[in-house]
């Protein structure tokens, strides 16, 4: 990962609702209540109120997510897609001529 990774190698914003928490593991761009003062653990990339990386909760790190106070909330996150959902998007946005031909001869 790195300052390349753009905006469309993530899915919709999802507005947070301080309950509900991404599966562990899973790569997440968060957009934060405040001004990120020290790194957050997990971001491989932040800004001044956003981070990306591994950021999911441990038993002692969830605050943010949960919104316990005296910690920055998440207020929005964006999933990273999978490289197979990244595959997908590109074969439909722009299909093989293969199966283009194939198709169109089905249809004569």
């Amino acid at each position: 990962m790195g300052d390349a990774m753009s905006d469309d190698e993530f899915g919709p914003l999802i507005i947070h609702d301080g309950k509900t928490i991404p599966p562990i593991g899973t790569i997440v761009k968060v957009y934060l209540e405040g001004i990120i003062r020290e790194p957050i653990a997990g971001a491989e990339v932040q800004g001044e109120n956003w981070a990306i990386g591994r950021i999911y909760p441990t038993t002692n790190k969830s605050g943010s997510w949960l919104w316990k106070k005296g910690y920055i909330r998440v207020v929005s996150y964006r999933i990273k897609k999978s490289d197979g959902f990244k595959l997908l998007e590109k074969l439909v946005s722009d299909p093989p001529s293969e199966l283009i031909e194939d198709k169109q001869l089905e249809t004569v």
